[in-house]
């Protein structure tokens, strides 16, 4: 259950990062396309800001919520990986309470934080499951 759950999370997760970066990376620039902006596309401006804010704050949500339930699934089926488990944990709980209390701004900066600490559990993992899998 935990991993179908974590599966399911970030996928959601994934879809929340798509449209975030949709919008910084496509939307915004093309309303800067003309030259200087008016009123009117300064306001749009601020509403493709808060979308792509909105998106970000769900997206790493989702990730340290995935993170959770990957680890707690880690843990009861390789028994040998609960430090790699506990690391998921820590990361994807420091994830979920670093963006809901404030301290995790979703800036640039902030996004790369995040993605950092994300590849800090996502790269040993990787590692760890290639000696899990069986050969066949």
């Amino acid at each position: 259950v935990g991993a179908i759950l974590a599966f399911a999370t970030y996928a959601i997760a994934s879809a929340c990062n798509l449209v975030a970066a949709t919008m910084s990376g496509f939307v915004a620039p093309r309303q800067l396309s003309d030259g200087e902006p008016d009123d009117a596309a300064l306001r749009l401006l601020r509403y493709t800001h808060d979308i792509n804010q909105a998106f970000a704050v769900l997206a790493v949500v989702a990730t340290g919520v995935a993170f959770v339930a990957w680890s707690w699934a880690l843990h009861r089926h390789v028994p040998r990986k609960t430090g790699l488990a506990a690391l998921g944990a820590l990361i994807g709980f420091s994830l979920v309470a670093g963006v809901l209390s404030g301290l995790l701004a979703l800036d640039v900066e902030g996004i790369l934080v995040a993605t950092a600490l994300q590849a800090a559990w996502l790269l040993p993992l990787a590692v760890a499951l290639r000696g899990v899998a069986d050969p066949e």
